[in-house]
């Protein structure tokens, strides 16, 4: 991971420079954003699943659950996985108690079939009407080289298969501040191919060579869809101060091929300084190894399974929230994970009840400060 410590040789200073960045406000001032898988969230006596659904019973267990841990958060912006109906959603919300004036959009809410999708909940300012993606990047489409070394067609995967969700919203706003001011994010909610293994029709997933090269259709969708998210975010950090945010589930571990090429590559300590400054526009940071900078406790994950603890849920952040950025508009304070509710089932008989999630929920404080000290001073 690259750094912003790489600072030219200079004489002592004997004072507190003025901070070089974005427009300051008075006091300090905090927003929260968090990623919720909230595991097949649907209304009462639905298929959806063949065969799954919630007795009412169940239903009126998983909202309480669900609203009352959305209460704990009590985050600013809030993406969502594996919600079925925006019904079910707007309950959770409502139930939360600290969530009633949130705006609750789901992605591709229009369309007919019943499958999970993405959704975001926020109490801030929505710029514009967010977008559904359905479509991978042109861009981020994959050749690779035949025998005789001339391009292949491109791999099928064409579109994602949970589409995104993007949204601006406006974070920060000082008082008196026009209504083209103040400090706005781009935020991305995404769920990408799970780790389930991909069959063709007719296949036996008993046998072991279609279960592996089932598992590897899963990666492939998998890393094209991450290729298409990180096409996608470069389209709006390239030369640009807007910061941008990645909520989501990304069925990958740490670290991994699909997280690297979301988050870009960090540059070399070799490389001249303007072509770091390059990378670092174009790079994602993960908040937790931001925190983990800061903190001596490095025990991150959000999914057990099989005795794997794995973080795959995740808060990637632009290099406009990194502290060692001095032009940055606001820094990571704290990253907390709320995993109390999941179960080692190598260790465990428990079960996770089919009303609670099967995965952590991560939340990340940002905090925009008035002033920020990025040289301390030496006493007299």
């Amino acid at each position: 991971m690259s750094a912003y410590n790489e600072q030219q040789p200079t004489s002592a200073p004997t004072r507190i420079p003025e901070s070089t960045g974005g427009t300051q406000l008075p006091g300090s001032t905090r927003r929260k954003v968090a990623t919720c898988n909230l595991r097949s969230l649907a209304k009462a006596e639905v298929d959806f699943y063949p065969g799954e659904r919630y007795s009412k019973s169940e239903y009126d267990r998983k909202i309480k659950w669900t609203g009352t841990m959305l209460g704990t958060l009590h985050a600013d912006v809030i993406g969502f996985q594996e919600v079925f109906h925006q019904e079910a959603l707007q309950a959770a919300v409502d139930a939360s108690g600290v969530l009633s004036n949130a705006r609750v959009i789901l992605a591709d809410s229009t369309g007919d079939t019943l499958k999970p999708r993405v959704a975001l909940a926020t109490t801030l300012p929505i710029i514009g009407e967010p977008q559904t993606i359905h479509q991978i990047p042109q861009e981020a489409s994959l050749h690779f080289l035949d025998d005789a070394g001339n391009p292949t067609a491109p791999l099928p995967v064409t579109a994602f298969s949970r589409p995104v969700l993007r949204a601006e919203i406006e974070f920060w706003k000082d008082p008196g501040d026009d209504e083209s001011s103040g400090v706005k994010a781009i935020v991305y909610v995404v769920h990408l191919k799970s780790m389930n293994p991909e069959f063709l029709d007719g296949e036996d997933s008993n046998d072991p060579m279609v279960y592996a090269l089932g598992e590897a259709r899963a990666q492939a969708r998998r890393t094209l869809e991450a290729a298409g998210l990180r096409a996608l975010v470069l389209r709006d950090l390239k030369g640009t101060r807007t910061p941008v945010i990645v909520l989501g589930d990304c069925n990958a571990g740490n670290p991994s091929v699909v997280t690297s090429i979301m988050s870009g590559p960090s540059p070399s300590r070799f490389i001249e300084p303007d072509e770091k400054k390059a990378l670092w526009d174009r790079m994602l940071y993960d908040a937790a190894d931001l925190q983990s900078k800061q903190s001596m406790d490095g025990a991150y994950y959000t999914h057990i399974f099989d005795g794997h603890y794995e973080l795959l849920d995740r808060v990637l952040l632009s290099e406009e929230f990194y502290e060692r950025n001095p032009s940055r508009v606001a820094k990571v304070e704290y990253v907390r994970l709320f995993t109390d509710h999941l179960v080692d089932g190598g260790l465990s008989n428990d079960q996770i009840p089919r009303w609670q999630s099967d995965h952590g929920w991560v939340v990340v404080t940002l905090r925009r400060e008035a002033a920020r000290i990025d040289t301390v001073p030496i006493p007299e």
